[in-house]
């Protein structure tokens, strides 16, 4: 990994190490002796892709506004969307891959999305064709709708009335 091959340089001398604690958040810096240029190792990122079982050696498969994702959809036999399959171009040009499993549920209320932006309030409308009324399961969707905002492929426009008292 990348901390081995600065450990390395370190003990050669080429790189001189700052000493800061080892905790998450806080980056590990060393500097070259002979010009001004830091790298920087974030712990955390490292930690929370460990977790997530990604590999640490692509910290581009963080999600970036900039890069916009292509979506390829895997339809099952009803014609019902099954998996999302998200393409990403990073900087080095090189594409990651995401595969998104879709519920039941889910796969109802993504077949009723005609376009990528619209309103809270057809989201309501797509969950009363869909057929779903229950709290639990609207909670459900709108964490699904989040994670598609987030990945950009759904932009909700919510427009929440402030009460004035």
């Amino acid at each position: 990994t990348a901390k081995k091959y600065l450990e390395l340089l370190a003990m050669q001398g080429l790189v001189q190490r700052e000493f800061m604690l080892h905790k998450p958040g806080k980056p590990t810096r060393y500097t070259l002796r002979t010009e001004e240029i830091i790298i920087s190792l974030d712990l955390a990122y490292m930690a929370k892709s460990l977790q997530l079982d990604l590999p640490i050696d692509n910290p581009m498969i963080r999600e970036r506004a900039n890069l916009e994702p292509d979506v390829k959809y895997q339809l099952t036999e009803g014609g019902l969307v099954n998996a999302l399959i998200i393409r990403k171009r990073t900087k080095a040009r090189r594409y990651v891959s995401r595969t998104i499993e879709l519920s039941e549920m889910e796969q109802r209320f993504y077949q009723h999305v005609p376009h990528p932006t619209m309103a809270y309030e057809f989201f309501l409308k797509i969950c009363h064709k869909v057929g779903i009324s229950d709290y639990f399961d609207l909670k459900q969707l709108l964490v699904f709708v989040q994670k598609l905002q987030r990945l950009n492929i759904v932009n909700f426009i919510l427009e929440i009335e402030k009460k004035e008292r």
